[in-house]
């Protein structure tokens, strides 16, 4: 069962963390507006301020001229202007409204009053008879100020909505695909394609979703795969024991009980196998494998497995070559073993004794042992070599015989060599026969 989907408790706090950002810097651009004003606008309305000083200062004896002047100003600037005597009595002004006089001139003439009306610049004369007021139109108002922020704002959280939403959007479905995953759908893909971390983080998830559905696959192969070689095994012990109890013949009997004995050996080995399987694979990823680690000589490990090879198998002729044969290494000596000892006997299920000797070669170069167990048998088909490592494969005429193993071996031996770090590998010779072979570094 799929939870239902939460609430998207991150897609409005990173929406309404932006908002109050953009407020944080509207509410400043404000605050520097009203305050300081532009500067482009100061150094406009001070070189403003010298030009009506310098312009009027020669007028003052001339009421009438200072008038002229001032409307000549205001029709091509929009200025209100006001000028006021020492006694703060009007001399002359131009404009739409009439600027009230000062209390008191101003020592300097860089003051200027913010009235309720916008900014005001005072100029007193350098005579100190007059000063004049004036107010140029500001190209940005307080209101027509606030309005364009309040504008940009909100084109600014339009914008930054789309862009919240691109941020949410993978997360959530990315916990969609979580969510199915743990429902039981494996197959189940995040279907972000992105060239950034959200991208990396859906890809690493599809990535580790890929790994779990093979290693569920893998495992439910396994169990299909071990219950079915475990059928054959029991049948045939089954139906032995049937015969055994319907025939009084001791012979019979005893041929029965040999038979149930191979079978049972074959059972023994599958679980043997399985076992090892599953010990190497739980270990997987861990600092170290679980590998009992001990001194061996290679020619002490050759020489085991060629003693079982002839015993069990007496009809085949076998042949050693070793170089560096007391060279010793660390290894797992009855893992090691089970390699040979696969190796040797794929070597007898495939070949003929009659072709020619079985061979095993042993050498150790550049800290590299290389053991290769080569046969003159009629092989396998070519399309089949590629699979002789995978878990539960045989080939059709290894089926079809007796001794054709339940397919776990050859699996198990590239195991325990990439379990030391090694590599495996299998070739068909050009002149008949099979070569299987394992690195191991020493």
């Amino acid at each position: 069962m799929i939870c239902k989907q939460p609430r998207r408790r991150l897609f409005w706090s990173i929406y309404l963390h932006g908002i109050l950002l953009l407020l944080a810097i509207g509410a400043t651009g404000v605050v520097v507006a009203l305050v300081g004003g532009d500067p482009a606008w100061k150094v406009a309305a001070a070189a403003a301020q010298r030009y009506l000083v310098n312009e009027l200062d020669p007028l003052l004896d001339q009421p009438e001229a200072i008038g002229e002047k001032l409307e000549s100003i205001n029709a091509n600037f929009r200025m209100d202007i006001a000028v006021y005597g020492s006694d703060h009595t009007l001399i002359s002004s131009a404009g739409d409204k009439l600027l009230p006089p000062l209390q008191e001139i101003p020592e300097t003439a860089d003051a200027v009053h913010t009235w309720s009306n916008g900014f005001i610049r005072v100029a007193p004369f350098p005579s100190r008879r007059a000063y004049v007021l004036f107010r140029a139109p500001h190209p940005m108002g307080p209101r027509r100020g606030v309005t364009f922020i309040g504008i940009v704002l909100l084109l600014l959280a339009l914008v930054s909505l789309p862009y919240a939403r691109a941020i949410t959007r993978p997360l959530e479905k990315l916990t969609d695909a979580a969510r199915r995953i743990g429902a039981g759908e494996l197959s189940t893909r995040s279907g972000i394609s992105r060239n950034d971390e959200v991208g990396a983080l859906a890809k690493a998830f599809d990535e580790m979703a890929g790994r779990l559905e093979n290693l569920v696959r893998s495992e439910k192969e396994l169990l299909a795969n071990v219950s079915h070689e475990l059928r054959t095994p029991l049948a045939r012990i089954r139906i032995a024991l049937q015969i055994a109890e319907e025939t009084e013949d001791v012979t019979k009997i005893q041929s029965h009980l040999v038979g149930i004995g191979g079978d049972l050996g074959e059972l023994e080995q599958l679980i043997n196998d399985t076992l090892t399987a599953a010990r190497l694979d739980l270990a997987q990823g861990r600092a170290e494998m679980p590998l009992r680690r001990e001194a061996i000589r290679v020619d002490e490990l050759v020489a085991l497995a060629v003693q079982r090879f002839e015993q069990l198998h007496t009809p085949f002729a076998l042949q050693t070559r070793i170089t560096d044969g007391d060279f010793e290494f660390q290894a797992d000596r009855v893992l090691l073993r089970r390699v040979l000892d696969n190796y040797l006997d794929n070597a007898a299920r495939y070949a003929d004794a009659e072709a020619g000797p079985v061979e095993i070669k042993a050498t150790v170069r550049e800290k590299v042992l290389r053991v290769e167990v080569n046969d003159q048998g009629s092989g396998v088909a070519e399309e089949d070599v590629p699979r002789l490592f995978d878990p539960f494969f045989r080939t059709d005429s290894s089926r079809a015989r007796r001794s054709g193993g339940v397919g776990l071996g050859l699996a198990l031996c590239k195991r325990i060599v990439e379990a030391h770090g090694g590599e495996v590998g299998v070739g068909l010779r050009p002149g008949g026969g099979m070569s299987f072979w394992m690195q191991l570094p020493v």
